[in-house]
């Protein structure tokens, strides 16, 4: 009889260690983070396959919407369809639907835009939503904080109505700092590049979303992603004795927007951040 208590004691304690699934496997810890496309497991596919997802963007969130299209290309085991639309009433699930909002240049417009979309049942039909703004919405002259505390207002009160939805907080996407005859003219002369002063502004900004919702709230690093080689090392430049980032210039052909390269490297990163918040 002791033996046989002790052994239940044992049950007791050990068992709670292995969580079981229906079928007789392991449960999968709810805590695992995935790094890249190849370490996600069919099954959380298959669930994030149930979601819908409403993506609010301008133009680089074109080149983002493209380089997704190509993941799914590549990787079969990845269901999702994609669809432009920024009605509720088309909002479906299995669904990555993006749309343009609001007038670049005009970041307010954006962030209004996309709460009336919510409100409008964008946020109840949605699993996940997320907003990008443009690198050209922030430029030399920008009032940061301003437009930082409309954001950050704007969003709280989307989370308190909209507590279901998971709200992504993204960083805005940088520039590469000018290049070419008149740049080096530029250096020789003392004078700052093209991009110095907006991608100091858009760095501030970027500080604000990490200062505020990094390990709080989900958040999208576009503009980390943009500025990191893929060696690790990152983009930067000085202004005043303080280091600033700007966009690799092997991910882009313009100087802002996201070549085929720039654009799959932010898709696949964005597609795993999807299954890390399910």
């Amino acid at each position: 009889m002791v033996k046989f208590m002790k052994y239940i004691l044992l049950l007791t304690l050990f068992l709670p260690l292995t969580p079981i699934a229906c079928d007789g496997g392991e449960v999968e810890n709810k805590n695992t983070h995935y790094h890249k496309i190849s370490d996600v497991p069919d099954h959380i596919w298959k669930k994030l396959s149930g979601k819908t997802i409403y993506f609010g963007h301008q133009s680089v969130g074109y080149n983002i919407i493209d380089g997704v299209e190509t993941i799914l290309t590549e990787h079969s085991q990845i269901k999702m369809d994609i669809k432009e639309a920024y009605d509720p009433d088309d909002f479906r699930q299995g669904t990555l639907v993006h749309s343009r909002i609001g007038y670049n240049t005009d970041p307010k417009s954006k962030i209004d835009m996309f709460a009336f979309v919510a409100k409008s049942g964008g946020a109840m039909k949605s699993d996940i939503m997320i907003l990008k703004l443009c690198y050209v919405d922030i430029n030399s002259k920008t009032d940061v904080m301003a437009l930082f505390e409309d954001y950050k207002e704007t969003f709280k009160q989307l989370k308190t109505n909209y507590p279901n939805t998971i709200f992504i907080h993204m960083t805005t996407p940088l520039t590469a700092l000018q290049d070419g005859p008149k740049a080096w003219i530029k250096k020789i002369m003392g004078r700052p590049l093209g991009g110095t002063f907006e991608n100091k502004n858009r760095h501030e900004y970027n500080e604000m979303i990490r200062k505020t919702y990094l390990g709080q709230e989900p958040v999208f690093d576009l503009a980390s992603i943009e500025s990191t080689f893929p060696d690790g090392s990152r983009a930067t430049f000085e202004l005043n004795g303080t280091t600033y980032y700007c966009l690799v210039s092997e991910y882009t052909n313009d100087g802002g927007h996201l070549n085929e390269t720039g654009r799959k490297l932010v898709a696949e990163k964005l597609m795993v951040l999807f299954v890390n918040i399910l």
